[in-house]
């Protein structure tokens, strides 16, 4: 047989199980930690539940510490389950009774009609009000509690209060035994006979009194219950008051004593409340009564001897039987007289077992819960293993490999990318100089045709021939930029198509994006030979053909006539060798024709610098700078997978730990609503 401290012990190591279904289902503290101790715990031969036993009881145990008393300990449990459950299922899960309710002993007197339970009750009590409330409030279920005031209160079906009433010390005749006047008697079941019917389609559940008795303890209601054989409903109403009674005085009238139904309502009732004292009451009318079967002195130990056979079969010796009479001590006969002694040990006998037995019923009274809570908490259980189920299920995507795996294959596509593009740039490139040369030389030519003065030759030639020259290499350099970034972007386009077609079958975002390599850019080098790599939103500014052309003064031209290009030399040594000798169209001639020599060996050189940006062996040339960046781009995005594959074992672990944990707990928690209802 289990023991109240183990009951409670159990009900605490519930507590904790729910907290870790209902609140945070993962698991507390250090994973690791956890297994460890577990594995630990197996190691030294434990079994499963002691194991989650030993794992959780302390945060739960610490906060049931700080209400120590057992009853405050149950009740603290009650409390805890029942907020955890409203919890769970997001709707307030309404108690069977209110905290101050559990607090309450309810001793309930039932039994047939006339069997004199309101008599005994008013004897206890001292009082005669129990006359008048029950008379007035026909097939109603009254309460009795103490209280320095005295009132009736009417209460409706969900147990508010509908009416009340303050009873006046005036009202007693006799203030010590609550002796109600005849004037008042009849005001009090005026109230409670109007009070009591329908309203408005509704009718009053039961009648609560409230009386400064002073042998009713203050943690004790007192049930006075309709007869079993009254009104048709009066059955129910008994029936349903028994089932929330932690005690219960089956009030039977000695002479007619268990016969007809009356041993029937009595184990229906010993079945709902184990705690059930059997009251032969008025035994005072036993002895001198002609129609009992027994006569003489004798007839109320023939009485009570009857009584305890016909219920050995059903109780044993366990049989509580107490004869008793609920007239005052002074009013019955000498030989009587120990039946009045006995109801005075019998109230004393109920009221401190049933404080003993206390704790036991709070309990009852949470298993009862529990079990109630228990389709619903293992729905809980149910659908938080599916959901972790289906979260580890949705973990089980293929792990992306690593990129190296595809190294060669992407470094050789790269190369081609690069060697295609920088290709297709170069021959539009060369195609662009042919095209900015034929411009030049048309614009310098038309220049010379209206020249009409050798003066003006030797003052304008090398002006407009810098002037038409610096527009081509303008126009030159726009081109370049465009093509260089141009290549850039078909790379990084190429690059991340490649990437995503590896990876196509994995559903991660990865940081490679196609701006990556175009910021790159920004650390391009300068078109300058034998420079220092220099970041690209100077070196556009910077990269400019006409620069790689340029030379010192030529030193023995004419003041003025010094050409700062190859171009200006060829023409100014031109300019000096027939503009003295010769004839204005002659010059004009062999002027043109300088020019266009020149013209064309500076587009070949530009070519030259233009094919040194996109080989390879030089460094640091535009094309190695940009294979050097890509690289860098590479090594981000295997990062980026290295991470991925990371995150999803380790996502995949933590969900297969938290779904194992859950399973654990699910166990412990069947097991343990298992041996909460084992008897």
């Amino acid at each position: 047989m289990r023991t109240q401290a183990e009951t409670t012990e159990i009900l605490s190591y519930l507590v904790g199980l729910l907290e870790k279904l209902i609140i945070n289902p993962s698991l507390s503290g250090d994973i690791q930690d956890v297994l460890q101790q577990k594995r630990r715990f197996i190691s030294e031969g434990m079994s499963a539940l002691d194991v989650a036993r030993e794992l959780h009881y302390k945060k739960i145990d610490r906060q049931i510490d700080r209400e120590p008393a057992e009853c405050d300990r149950v009740n603290f449990i009650h409390r805890k389950i029942v907020s955890l459950f409203s919890t769970a299922t997001a709707t307030p899960k309404q108690e069977s009774t209110t905290k101050q309710e559990r607090q309450q002993l309810r001793i309930a007197l039932a039994g047939e009609t006339s069997a004199g339970k309101t008599a005994l009750l008013n004897t206890i009590l001292h009082t005669n009000i129990l006359y008048i409330t029950q008379e007035a409030a026909t097939h109603r279920l009254t309460e009795i509690r103490r209280d320095p005031l005295i009132r009736v209160e009417i209460l409706d079906q969900s147990g508010l209060i509908w009416e009340k009433i303050q009873a006046k010390t005036t009202w007693f005749a006799d203030e010590e035994y609550l002796q109600l006047k005849d004037e008042y008697s009849q005001q009090l079941k005026d109230f409670i006979a109007r009070h009591t019917g329908t309203r408005n389609g509704k009718s009053a559940k039961k009648v609560r009194i409230y009386l400064p008795a002073p042998l009713l303890p203050m943690n004790v209601t007192l049930l006075d219950t309709p007869g079993f054989n009254a009104y048709g409903t009066d059955s129910l109403i008994t029936k349903e008051a028994l089932s929330d009674c932690h005690a219960c005085l089956f009030v039977i009238d000695a002479r007619n004593a268990l016969k007809s139904k009356e041993l029937d309502n009595l184990l229906s009732i010993r079945s709902q409340v184990s705690n059930t004292f059997i009251v032969l009451n008025k035994m005072d009318l036993v002895q001198g009564d002609d129609d009992l079967d027994s006569d003489g002195d004798s007839a109320t130990d023939e009485t009570v001897n009857r009584v305890r056979e016909l219920l050995a079969g059903e109780f044993g010796d366990q049989a509580a039987i107490y004869p008793v009479s609920a007239l005052p001590r002074e009013r019955l006969l000498n030989e009587t007289k120990c039946y009045a002694d006995n109801l005075k040990s019998l109230i004393t006998e109920v009221f401190q077992q049933t404080k003993r037995r206390h704790i036991t019923w709070l309990t009852d009274r949470l298993l009862m819960d529990i079990q109630d809570m228990a389709p619903t908490i293992n729905d809980l259980v149910y659908k938080g293993v599916l959901q972790y189920e289906s979260e580890l299920r949705q973990t089980m995507t293929p792990i992306p490999p690593p990129l190296e795996q595809f190294a060669a294959k992407i470094k050789d596509n790269i190369q081609n990318s690069m060697f295609y593009h920088a290709s297709a740039f170069n021959k539009n490139f060369i195609q662009q100089l042919e095209e900015e040369r034929i411009i030049a030389e048309e614009k310098f030519q038309s220049w010379v045709n209206i020249v009409l003065d050798k003066p003006t030759i030797q003052r304008d030639a090398q002006l407009f021939a810098r002037h038409y020259l610096k527009q081509a290499l303008n126009n030159i350099n726009v081109t370049r930029s465009q093509g260089l970034q141009g290549i850039a972007q078909a790379v990084n386009r190429d690059l991340t198509e490649m990437l995503t077609d590896i990876y196509r079958d994995f559903t991660f975002k990865t940081t490679f994006q196609s701006a990556s390599i175009i910021s790159i850019l920004i650390s391009l080098i300068s078109i300058e030979k034998n420079t220092e790599e220099k970041d690209l939103e100077h070196v556009l500014e910077e990269v400019n053909y006409e620069k790689e052309l340029v030379s010192e003064e030529v030193t023995g031209t004419p003041p003025g006539l010094a050409m700062l290009n190859s171009v200006g030399v060829l023409l100014g040594g031109a300019i000096g060798n027939y503009l003295t000798n010769s004839t204005l169209e002659y010059t004009k001639q062999k002027i043109s024709q300088t020019f266009q020599v020149a013209t064309v060996k500076l587009m070949e050189d530009i070519a030259e610098l233009c094919k040194a940006e996109l080989d390879y062996s030089q460094s640091p040339s535009f094309i190695s700078q940009l294979n050097r960046a890509v690289e860098q781009q590479i090594a981000i995005y295997e990062d980026t997978i290295k991470l991925e594959a990371a995150n999803i074992k380790e996502t995949r672990r933590e969900k297969e730990e938290k779904l194992n944990e859950l399973q654990d707990t699910a166990a412990a928690l069947a097991d343990t609503m298992d041996e909460l209802a084992m008897a």
